[in-house]
């Protein structure tokens, strides 16, 4: 049988465990800011990859897949920067 504390690291010995339960919520609640990015995530960095494949073999681009490209960097990172801002609100 596991005591309270192995089963959630977290949890304190006293109160139920009430701070490995704050602990909890707000990790839940930088997973969800996370999980909510994942699909602007994935569409800008196959956007970074298309067109860097494109330089890769043509040895350039078109100027409209140079601003996709610009437009897709600003994106991830705003997003590097709103999960940076998750894990530190976690982590208080």
């Amino acid at each position: 049988m596991q005591t309270p504390e192995m089963r959630n690291p977290g949890a304190s010995a006293g109160a139920s465990g009430i701070a490995g339960r704050q602990v909890s919520e707000a990790n839940d609640t930088a997973l969800r800011r996370v999980k909510g990015l994942l699909p602007c995530i994935a569409l800008e960095a196959r956007i970074a990859l298309d067109v860097a494949r494109d330089v890769y073999v043509t040895g350039g681009c078109e100027i409209a897949d140079g601003q996709r490209l610009a437009t897709a960097c600003k994106r991830l990172k705003r997003a590097v920067e709103i999960i940076a801002e998750a894990e530190l609100a976690a982590a208080r």
